[in-house]
């Protein structure tokens, strides 16, 4: 871009450029290129848009004659981005919308943006200011499939987003807390990442508990319950939970509930109870029943342990091979129990049981 200033007559003649009545130098933001009579924009950018003058002038014997231009306005449009489309449900009366969003992140206004719903337009408007534009489209349960694209348009472009299907599919199915604890480079446990899993729904709306009680962030959700403190962070709309610091405050059940985000009084969806904690915690019952022996367990381990759990009963005496007895269980794939048993007939003289926890995790 180039701007030029002329002069019906004159030699000799010196130039001045102004720039919003300010003198354009060579240090002048943004920069320009001063040749001559000319004032060079190398590469036109949206700061180079404004007002723009130039003066004419020269010097005769210690007299300085001096001629200037009218300003002249100067507007830069950028081209427009593709568009973009997004949609959320929202509930008025009985009915039910989709509240469709078209916009563009890059351009210049004025822009002409319209909504079609397969193939058909069904909104325009033109936003001499934004680069954005809202839509209502009814929406219904089951519906039958309805293809949306936004398109934006100005007097040299014309341009379409990808297609975006609108449906409402009401929350059900099954609700799951799937847990995953997180290791610094010294394999030390720093954090946990608790994810809830809905089966089927559309536009779902997450909550989550600790120990039946509200997390911070929740407490709108349901005034039955209290919050409780802990440091965490939602993200991804709420499905997944960062427990960025995991001591006695952030360690319990933890429960995710789901309902319709358009439905403030619907029920709710709840998961089963899932124990998250930092620390080793374990409630292991051996009950010693003769004949046989059996072990009640709810385990919380993080990191690879073995434990052994000595039996009450021991009458003394020495174990010697013959009579040392080993059975084993497999109670899943990261949790095995051991009995070691010493016996001589029916004399028992001492049972150790050994649990051995392969990897951290809930069980």
């Amino acid at each position: 871009m180039a701007l030029s200033c002329s002069v019906a007559k004159g030699s000799h003649l010196f130039y001045t450029w102004l720039f919003n009545r300010k003198e354009v130098t060579s240090l002048t933001s943004p920069p320009v290129l001063l040749t001559g009579n000319e004032l060079v924009m190398g590469k036109v950018a949206p700061e180079h848009a404004g007002y723009y003058s130039c003066m004419a002038w020269s010097e005769v014997q210690g007299d300085r004659r001096f001629s200037s231009s009218q300003e002249v306005q100067m507007t830069v449009k950028a081209y427009l981005s593709k568009p973009r489309i997004s949609y959320s449900i929202f509930k008025q009366g009985a009915s039910r919308y989709g509240n469709v969003t078209c916009w563009s992140t890059r351009g210049s206004p004025p822009v002409n943006i319209s909504l079609s719903v397969n193939d058909k337009e069904v909104g325009s408007v033109t936003g001499a200011q934004s680069l954005v534009a809202w839509f209502l489209v009814a929406m219904a349960p089951r519906q039958d499939t309805a293809v949306a694209r936004c398109r934006v348009k100005t007097e040299v472009q014309e341009l379409t987003s990808e297609p975006v299907t609108l449906e409402m599919v009401p929350v059900g199915g099954h609700v799951k807390v799937e847990v995953e604890y997180l290791y610094s480079a010294d394999s030390k446990l720093v954090a946990a990442k608790l994810t809830c899993q809905v089966s089927r729904g559309t536009f779902p709306h997450i909550s989550w508990l600790l120990n039946n009680s509200s997390l911070p962030s929740e407490t709108h959700e349901d005034s039955l319950t209290h919050p409780v403190p802990y440091h965490g962070a939602l993200a991804d709309r709420r499905r997944t939970l960062f427990l960025a610091k995991l001591g006695p405050e952030e360690s319990g059940y933890y429960v995710c509930r789901a309902r319709d985000s358009y439905n403030d009084s619907g029920a709710w969806l709840e998961s089963a109870a899932v124990l998250v904690g930092v620390t080793v915690l374990m409630l292991f019952l051996y009950r010693h029943t003769h004949p046989r022996q059996e072990a009640d367990r709810t385990i919380l381990c993080p990191k690879t342990l073995i434990l052994r759990v000595r039996s009450l009963y021991e009458t003394g005496g020495t174990c010697t091979s013959p009579h040392f007895h080993h059975r084993f269980m497999k109670i899943n794939q990261n949790l095995q129990l051991h009995f070691f048993i010493c016996r001589q007939g029916n004399n028992v003289f001492s049972r150790t049981a050994e649990l051995l926890i392969k990897t951290g995790g809930t069980f």
